[in-house]
C-alpha cells in the first residue's frame, strides 16, 4: 500500500502543470468599465448645460409644458428658466428700442427709445409674474405670447396624436377579439 501512494505521488500525471485560468489586470477592467461608463455621462452633462443655455427659450413655454419638462428632466430648472426669459427678453426689449431710435440719428431718440423699450418689458415682467401665480387653474399661461403659441400648437398635435393612437389600439383590439371570435 505504501509503494503505490509513493508511485503515484511520483507518477507522471500529477507532475504536469496546470494551466490557471489567467486573470485581467484590475486597470484593464478598471477602463473597460470607465469606457462603458463615460459616454452617457457626458451626454446627460451636455444636455444639461445645454439645458441651461436654453433656459431664456425655454422660460417662455407655457407653465404647464415647463412642469411636463421638469418631469421628464428632474435637473430643468423652472424657475431659472422663468427669470433668465424674464432677463433676456427686458435686455431684448430695452435694445430694440435703442436699435430703432438710433436708427432716427439722434441719441436722445436712442435713449428714449431704450426707456421706452424697457418699459415693454417692465409690463411683460408684471403680466407674466400675476399670470404665474394661482389666478389661472389651467396653468396654460405665464408664457410669453410667441412662446405660448407654439406651445399651445404643440399641445393640439399631442392632443390629436394620442387620439389617434388610442384609435389604433382600440382597432387592434376589436381585430384580435373578430379574428379570435372565428
Amino acid at each position: 500500500m505504501r509503494q503505490t501512494l509513493e508511485d503515484a505521488v511520483r507518477s507522471e500525471d500529477l507532475d504536469t502543470d496546470v494551466a490557471l485560468p489567467h486573470e485581467r489586470p484590475f486597470w484593464q477592467d478598471y477602463l473597460a468599465t470607465v469606457a462603458r461608463d463615460l459616454p452617457r455621462r457626458v451626454l446627460h452633462s451636455a444636455a444639461t448645460m445645454a439645458m441651461y443655455i436654453l433656459s431664456p427659450v425655454l422660460g417662455g413655454l407655457p407653465e404647464n409644458l415647463q412642469e411636463r419638462l421638469h418631469d421628464r428632466v428632474p435637473e430643468y430648472p423652472i424657475g431659472l428658466a422663468f427669470v433668465s426669459s424674464l432677463a433676456a427678453k427686458t435686455a431684448l426689449y430695452i435694445y430694440a428700442g435703442w436699435a430703432i431710435g438710433s436708427s432716427y440719428g439722434t441719441p436722445e431718440d436712442a435713449a428714449a427709445s431704450a426707456f421706452f423699450g424697457g418699459c415693454a418689458a417692465f409690463m411683460e415682467i408684471i403680466v407674466r409674474n400675476g399670470m404665474k401665480d394661482d389666478f389661472y387653474r389651467d396653468r396654460a399661461a405665464c408664457g410669453e405670447p410667441l412662446m405660448w403659441m407654439a406651445g399651445q400648437a404643440y399641445m393640439t398635435g399631442e392632443r390629436q396624436y394620442h387620439r389617434v393612437a388610442r384609435y389604433h389600439r382600440d382597432m387592434v383590439r376589436l381585430t384580435e377579439q373578430r379574428r379570435g371570435g372565428k
